[in-house]
């Protein structure tokens, strides 16, 4: 993480692959579009920032249960989204005929 002189920007690198970039955007991703988990998260935030804090690691780590959990609901809902897309040409049948 990079962070400018004035220390209101940071700024995170990964390298091609890093497991963080999808992990950054499914959170980025359930953020946009999950009203109470961006409302969890911005209230876990406006309450931190209410602290003295000397590191900001602290402050950083102070976040990660629910931006882990935030994390997890987003996994599980993209899981459950791909269960429900049919693949491309693949044919619908019912559970009997399958069994024949």
């Amino acid at each position: 993480m990079f962070r400018t002189p004035e220390k209101d920007v940071h700024v995170h690198i990964y390298s091609t692959g890093c497991r963080e970039i999808q992990r950054n955007l499914l959170f980025r991703d359930r953020l946009r579009t999950n009203f109470d988990d961006r409302r969890r998260y911005e209230q876990t935030k406006r309450e931190l920032a209410m602290q003295d804090w000397s590191d900001m690691n602290d402050y950083a780590n102070a976040k990660t249960d629910v931006i882990e959990s935030i994390i997890a609901a987003a996994q599980t809902a993209n899981i459950d989204a791909s269960a429900c897309v049919t693949k491309p040409g693949a044919a619908s049948q019912s559970p009997d005929e399958t069994s024949k």
